[in-house]
């Protein structure tokens, strides 16, 4: 169409609906009270759907929505962490993304699977599924879905799903951490500041509640009950705070590892706030010693219950490199890594290395969509143990927000 800049149309001259008489200079009365409209609006309708909408959002997406206030809400600052840790079984997973995409949901999916298929694997103790999140509303159609799932598996096993508010501040509050993020800014937080504030949280989590941490690019896929306390060594003598489990509040080990971070902090240098940390304490600061056989490990600078080393073909059979692997097929991955999924004493998860495996993913997904992408090694695993997820994620045309998107 052409433009009609620089022509107007005659005005025509409207009949008062009111009081039933031609409207003056051929204007009807809401053109000539025009500008009362914009004042009104500008002064009192815009400034209360600003205050209505207004989110806080922190520059590191640290920082979400409060949560209604609902009776029904499950607050663990309202239990005896310590008793309910004795009995009952709980996996962390941190998912806080301003915009959650609906592939980050398989971690969680994957455990929930695993601890219903486990059979006589695990201990078989209540467990709970605590995911969280700091905008509480997202990917809200595949919690459904996994808590229907759920639900249609409840005889198997006595297994929860909790959605939990995580607001970085509020989680620190009363740890050494609040000092320390309240004397250091962005900058001299370093190149690494806003992964190191993951890092951070992990531990405060574990230390508030016990239980089973594990980054949310994990792919469980046997029973995770079956491990006692412990750490997962990566290889080459590295342990990772990818994956640890301290089943009770408080353990020891926790408060050591918040104070070197804080000691030994370096935000411009990869890792010395994660695995390096962990290899620091393990190793030198507590001084643990491992048997061999049975991997247990002797730490003579503290007093705490055992723990082990989690071997690593067991948690870490794909080193961080095979990210860019997970495209090739899912016998020449199984038979190159002798991979044993039967045996979770030989295979228990895989860590995907989401950096470098979301390029694969994506690119098979634009390549030749859900056909191409199962033909993969990671489709293939991922069909297989967290079918829900993946089934949302492909529901995705092309086109719309999220096609493609891992």
């Amino acid at each position: 169409m052409g433009s009609n800049k620089g022509t107007y149309e005659q005005v025509p001259v409207y009949e008062s609906a009111v009081v039933g008489k031609a409207v003056e200079h051929g204007k009807p009365w809401y053109q000539r009270h025009r500008m009362t409209f914009v004042i009104f609006f500008l002064v009192f309708v815009l400034p209360y759907f600003m205050l209505k909408n207004a989110v806080n959002i922190s520059p590191t997406d640290l920082k979400g929505d409060s949560p209604e206030v609902d009776d029904e809400v499950f607050d663990p600052n309202a239990l005896d962490m310590k008793d309910y840790g004795a009995k009952v079984d709980i996996y962390h997973i941190i998912l806080m993304y301003e915009n959650l995409k609906a592939t980050a949901v398989c971690t969680p999916e994957t455990v929930l699977q695993a601890l219903f298929k486990g059979g006589d694997q695990g201990n078989k103790k209540p467990a709970e599924v605590w995911v969280w999140l700091s905008h509480l509303d997202q990917q809200q159609e595949i919690f459904d879905s996994l808590d229907a799932y759920i639900a249609e598996n409840k005889d198997k096993r006595d297994v929860t799903l909790r959605k939990m508010y995580l607001d970085f501040d509020e989680m620190i509050a009363g740890t050494p951490f609040e000092e320390f993020y309240k004397t250091h800014d962005m900058k001299a937080l370093g190149k690494y500041g806003d992964q190191n504030k993951g890092n951070a949280l992990r531990l405060v989590i574990v230390k508030k509640y016990g239980g089973f941490y594990m980054d949310a690019d994990m792919l469980v896929v046997n029973d995770p009950s079956i491990l006692m306390d412990g750490v997962a060594m990566q290889g080459s003598g590295v342990y990772n705070n990818a994956a640890f489990k301290f089943s009770i509040p408080d353990h020891p080990v926790l408060d050591i590892m918040i104070d070197n971070f804080i000691e030994k902090y370096n935000g411009n240098k990869w890792g010395q706030q994660g695995p390096l940390m962990f290899s620091r304490v393990i190793k030198r600061v507590i001084g643990c010693k491992v048997d061999t056989k049975t991997h247990v490990m002797t730490c003579p600078n503290i007093e705490a219950e055992t723990m082990m080393k989690w071997g690593t073909r067991q948690i870490y059979p794909l080193a961080w490199y095979s990210g860019y692997s997970m495209g090739k097929s899912y016998d020449f991955m199984v038979t190159k890594h002798k991979l044993k999924f039967d045996n979770p004493h030989t295979t228990l998860m895989i860590h995907l290395w989401h950096k470098h495996s979301k390029l694969v993913e994506t690119r098979l997904c634009r390549e030749g969509g859900h056909k191409k992408y199962i033909s993969s090694f990671i489709g293939i695993m991922k069909e297989k143990h967290c079918p829900i997820t993946t089934k949302h994620v492909f529901a995705i045309k092309e086109g719309e927000e999220g096609y493609c998107e891992f």
